[in-house]
């Protein structure tokens, strides 16, 4: 997951219960991860691809 909007950030989802089970969540997406300290592989932007290079004309 690359971030979370503030569009996201519902009442619902920060109430204790709801936001520990997201927290585990996104911990267990990255559980078979080892840590990498440098930030400079991570948050890069991608842009959609053309509609040439996805084959339609």
């Amino acid at each position: 997951m690359y971030g979370v909007t503030y569009l996201r950030l519902s009442d619902m989802l920060m109430m204790q219960r709801n936001f520990d089970t997201f927290k585990a969540f996104v911990k267990n997406m990255h559980a078979n991860l080892d840590y990498c300290p440098d930030t400079e592989r991570y948050y890069h932007f991608t842009e959609p691809m053309s509609d040439q290079k996805r084959g339609f004309h």
